[in-house]
Parts: structure tokens; C-alpha cells; sequence
């Protein structure tokens, strides 16, 4: 049927002759028009043409959408998408540490030591079926992919993970799902920066291999495992440690429940058949409550895997009116993780000191790509539901806590239809396993407020988030700048001289340029680059930053070139004056 043929069945129907109808109606007229397709695929276009607002459609700019040629035929996706990030969460995993009356589990430390939070093969399962749905939404379902052969890859998709077991197998099993063709290897910025990889790469293209799609493992301190991407919260200051940890304390629902003599008594049973400390007696009621919380990962990981929940010496089991109670304290603590209880203001509550290196990370891809400043189709964040949670509060969203595997997805958009704008499409998919891949082929996007003040997510409309306001919103003034400051730096990095006195006098002037509140901005960037918090940005710290911005064509000897020319103290690294005279520098022009 021809554009204009449908049209008239619309305006049929258009009592008001203003090219808008009610969804009802809308949705009525495309089943007649196209019976075999389902209403989830409709709704999917609807966002991607931005032809619905609250429950009225634009039906006239829906239809000039599709016929525009911006959605293809067989396709689930509009063909202006230009880019996806996922940021997730891990798959199903044994608990982190010992619950010491669940006989599912050893109470030997050892055990713990060395399998705690592992992922399970359930978990990678989930994964690799993750992987399959991405791989049916934007490998089957768009044009993303197109042109991008099987020697692109390494540079067509980017992934992040937080360093540990769970985290790093997940992101194996998901890219074993959506990408079952192409190899993958696990890699560090901060690993054999004497070689030049994209010339190792092209070595072994030669040979008709490949290396395939690099898993950058985030780097942290020997002996830790608080990266600063996906555990800030653990590298944050104190005031930011205890709001997470105490600010649902608050809760007048926690509070309602220390009160209430049924809740209580699961406390006290829930103490009995575990010996939890933090449930004993001699403890806070409402910190008792609060401690129940534990119990609904123990027995969301005993149910994915079929173990009987909480088996125990005294015989306590445990209802669905129990397992109820467990997931509304679970609600509340999360839900206050990160935001504010007694306010709806988005600075009130830490989502910046949770998720605001990782906001930024997501911004920083998203408007480098709208200025074509690299070749990146999708990009994988492999974390834990507090990245999630916290990306929740920085964005000022309230949303559940995801289930294993669940995750922030934003897809980016060049304009069109008509438009003159870029624009991301927001999702946040609590539970992906609930999900066929048809049902993940129509997701509905949310469009963000962005206006300082909490939300529930599911309240927001449907639609897309313009990218220039994602992008300001996400945006870490000091980051920003510092990667300014990189770009510009590597850009003469293999001339720089070293031993001129011209750079110590620059730098000098820059530091002296800078006002207190951008110092304390740049603070935060440098708080950033220094992995180890030595104090210092060391040449292997500083190779990493030119790595994770896509500069890996600079030599390690030229980065420690930069480092002997800038450090003014001369120490072998760059102290927290070196570096910001440098950004005083850049932006008085010296640079």
C-alpha cells in the first residue's frame, strides 16, 4: 500500500484533522494495514520516529518517518543508529562471602578466599543468551553492522570490565553470544605498551587471523580490586562511603518495619537459621531490618540454580509472604543507595561519587563519535548492579535493582526523519532473561528529563533524549579538559624535546591561570588517572589514558618523552602541578 493509501485509512479516523490520533486508534489502524506484525514492533517505531507524546501519535510523521526509508524493511531498528553502549551487570555467581547457617554453601574460609562471587556456568549462560538477543536487535535487526568485516572488529567494538572473575567472564560469554565469529582476548591499557598492537595486528591479519575484540580489564592497585571506573563508590570520599552504606536508614518504610512485631519476627528467624551478625538482637531494629537485604541475592542465586533456599540445621523455611518482605527491604536499600530519601534533588544524592567516572566514559564515546573521532559501533561496560544503580541517581531515575544480567543500554542516533539532531535512546531492562529476542527486538525507549530533580523511570515518556543534553549533563568539566589536554599532547608527542627551558616557564603561567574551582575539577581527573593514588601519574599511568582515549599510536618511549619534558620537580612522573599547569597552558593557548 502506498504511503498516501495509508494516510487516508489515519485520517479517516482523525476527527480533529490534526495529523494526531490516540494510540488505540493508531494501533488499530496498523493491525488492519499489517496484521502479522505485533504492537511491541509498533511501539519500537513509534520511539524510533518520536511520533508519540503521552497517549496521542503523530501518525502523520510516523508514516513519513518509515517511508523516508529511515526504518528498512525487515529490519526492527531505525538506520540512523550509529552506536550502542550496554553497561551491565554480571551473570548468576556464587555469594561473595559466607552466610553462616546456609548448608548450601562451606563456611570454610578457604572456599571463600578463593570461589567467592564467582561466575556460574548458569551465569555465563545467561550471558551468552544476552549476547544473542544483542546479536538478533543490531546484527540481524539493523544496519549497524554493515560494511564491518571480520578484520574490523577490533576496532568496530570496545570493552571495559571491572577486574574481577565474574565480570570479566561475562563479558567473555556476551561477546561469545552476539559475536560467535570473531575471536576475543583479554587485554590491559596498562600491558605491553613497548608494542605497538595495531601493528601487531595487522601482522597477523596477513596471515589470515585475527586478534578480534579486545577485553580491557579496568587496572587497579596490585593486591586490590577497586578499579576507579566500576567500584568509585569504594575510592570515594568518606561522607559519600556513609550516605551509601546508612542513608537508608532513613527509610520511613525501614523505619515502619523495626516496628512492626511480624517483620521482626523474620528478622528473628532469618537470625535463627543463619546466625547473621548483623541480624543479632543487641543490634538497631531498623539496622536489623536493613541487614535482611543480603537474603534476597542469597535466594535469587539459590533459585537460578535450584538450590533449596536457605537449608538450614534448625529446619526455618521460608514463605513467598516471607521471601515478599526480604524483596521490599531489598527495594528500599537500593533504592536509597545512592538517592536521597528526604529529598528529590539529584545533588542531594551521590550518584556523581558512584557512576560519575563512568557517566562521563559514556558521554565522552558518545559525542567523539557524533564529531567522527573514532570507529566504534558498540561499546560493552561489564559491571555490578552498583554502577547501575548508581548511573540511576546521577541520571535522576528511580528504577529497581537490575537481576542478573540487567543493564543500561543507550543507542545513539544521527538525525533523522526530518530532524536536525542528534539524539540517544535510553533503556534500562531490569531482567533480560524474561526477555525472548523478539521482545528485546522491541523495547521502548525512555526519555530522560535531565532536570535535577528524581523520577521514576517507567513515569518517563517514551521517546529519545537529545545527545547534546545527555552529553553536557554527563560531563565532567576536569575529564573533559584533561582529554583535551591528551589529545593536544599526543599530537606532538613523537617531536618533543626534552630539557627545554621554555616548557618550564609554560608551565609555570599555566598553573598560575587556573582559579581554585578549576583546580578542584582537575583534581578530580588527575584523582582518575592516578591508578595507584601515589600521587603521581606515572609514563605507564599516562600510556593508559592515551590508550583508553584512542591514541594507541603513541610510542611508550614518546610518553615518557612527554613525562621528562613536563616534570617540573623531575621525579620520573607527573605530579598534581605538572599536570595542571599543562591545562592552564592548553587553554591559555600555549599549547
Amino acid at each position: 500500500m502506498s504511503m498516501e493509501g495509508i494516510l487516508q485509512r489515519f485520517r479517516a479516523l482523525d476527527a480533529n484533522g490534526n495529523g494526531t490520533m490516540t494510540r488505540r486508534d493508531f494501533l488499530s489502524v496498523l493491525q488492519s494495514v499489517s496484521a502479522e506484525d505485533s504492537p511491541n514492533m509498533y511501539e519500537q517505531l513509534l520511539a524510533s520516529a518520536d511520533a508519540c507524546t503521552d497517549d496521542n501519535v503523530n501518525y502523520e510523521k510516523f508514516i513519513r518517518h518509515i517511508f523516508d526509508g529511515s526504518v528498512s524493511a525487515g529490519n526492527c531498528l531505525a538506520d540512523s543508529l550509529e552506536m550502542v553502549i550496554i553497561v551491565h551487570r554480571h551473570g548468576a555467581r556464587f555469594p561473595t562471602k559466607c552466610v553462616p547457617g546456609d548448608l548450601s554453601w562451606p563456611s570454610l574460609p578457604g572456599f571463600w578466599d578463593s570461589f567467592g562471587g564467582q561466575l556460574t556456568p548458569e551465569g555465563a549462560l545467561q550471558h551468552h543468551s544476552l549476547g544473542q538477543k544483542l546479536a538478533a536487535r543490531y546484527r540481524k535487526g539493523s544496519c549497524l553492522f554493515d560494511g564491518v568485516t571480520s578484520s574490523d572488529f577490533h576496532r568496530s567494538v570496545l570493552v571495559n570490565t571491572s577486574p574481577v572473575q565474574r565480570t570479566l567472564f561475562s563479558a567473555w560469554s556476551l561477546l561469545g553470544g552476539m559475536f560467535s565469529d570473531v575471536p576475543r582476548h583479554f587485554a590491559y591499557h596498562a600491558d605491553r605498551q613497548d608494542i605497538d598492537l595495531d601493528q601487531a595486528e595487522a601482522t597477523i591479519q596477513k596471515k589470515g587471523q585475527t586478534l578480534g575484540i579486545a577485553i580491557q580489564v579496568e587496572s587497579t592497585t596490585a593486591g586490590e580490586t577497586n578499579d576507579k571506573m566500576f567500584h568509585q563508590i569504594k575510592t570515594a570520599d568518606p561522607v559519600s562511603k556513609k550516605f551509601k552504606k546508612n542513608e537508608c536508614l532513613k527509610s520511613p518504610v525501614l523505619k515502619s518495619m523495626a516496628e512492626d512485631p511480624k517483620a521482626m519476627a523474620l528478622v528473628d528467624r532469618l537470625y535463627k537459621a543463619t546466625g547473621m551478625n548483623k541480624l543479632a538482637p543487641d543490634k538497631e531494629a531498623v539496622k536489623r531490618v536493613a541487614g535482611i537485604k543480603a537474603f534476597a541475592t542469597q535466594l535469587a542465586i539459590a533459585d537460578v540454580h535450584g538450590l533449596t533456599p536457605l537449608p538450614n540445621v534448625f529446619g526455618e523455611t521460608f514463605s513467598e509472604e516471607d521471601r515478599a518482605c526480604i524483596r521490599r527491604v531489598n527495594d528500599q536499600v537500593w533504592g536509597h543507595a545512592f538517592r536521597p530519601v528526604n529529598s528529590n534533588k539529584v545533588s542531594d544524592g551521590i550518584g556523581h561519587a558512584g557512576a560519575g567516572y563512568l557517566g562521563h566514559e559514556i558521554g565522552r564515546l558518545l559525542e567523539e563519535k557524533i564529531a567522527g573521532g573514532h570507529s566504534v559501533k558498540f561499546a560493552e561496560f561489564s559491571g555490578h548492579d552498583t554502577d547501575l544503580m548508581a548511573l540511576a541517581s546521577l541520571f535522576g531515575v528511580d528504577v529497581p535493582q537490575p537481576y542478573f544480567t540487567g543493564h543500561w543500554m543507550f543507542e545513539l542516533h544521527r538525525p533523522h526523519g526530518g530532524g536536525s539532531e542528534w539524539t540517544v535512546q535510553v533503556f534500562y531492562v531490569i531482567d533480560p532473561t524474561s526477555l525472548t529476542e523478539a521482545g528485546y527486538c522491541a523495547l521502548t525507549p525512555r526519555r530522560l528529563p535531565l532536570d535535577g530533580i528524581y523520577i521514576d523511570f517507567e513515569r518517563c515518556p517514551a521517546g529519545s533524549t537529545p545527545a547534546e543534553q545527555f552529553c553536557a549533563y554527563v560531563r565532567r568539566p576536569g575529564l573533559a579538559l584533561s582529554n583535551k589536554l591528551m589529545r593536544a599532547l599526543g599530537n606532538m608527542a613523537e617531536s618533543v624535546q626534552a630539557g627545554s627551558s621554555t616548557w618550564k616557564q609554560m608551565l609555570q603561567v599555566g598553573v598560575l591561570s587556573l582559579t581554585e574551582q578549576r583546580k578542584s575539577e582537575l583534581q578530580e581527573a588527575f584523582s582518575f588517572y592516578d591508578a595507584d593514588a601515589s600521587g603521581n601519574v606515572s609514563a605507564q599511568e599516562l600510556d593508559t589514558l592515551f590508550r583508553r582515549i584512542g591514541k594507541e599510536d603513541i610510542s611508550h618511549p614518546s610518553v615518557e618523552a612527554i613525562i621528562e619534558l613536563f616534570d617540573n620537580d623531575t621525579n620520573g612522573e607527573l605530579s598534581f602541578d605538572d599536570f595542571a599547569g599543562l591545562v592552564g597552558a592548553l587553554e591559555k593557548g600555549l599549547l
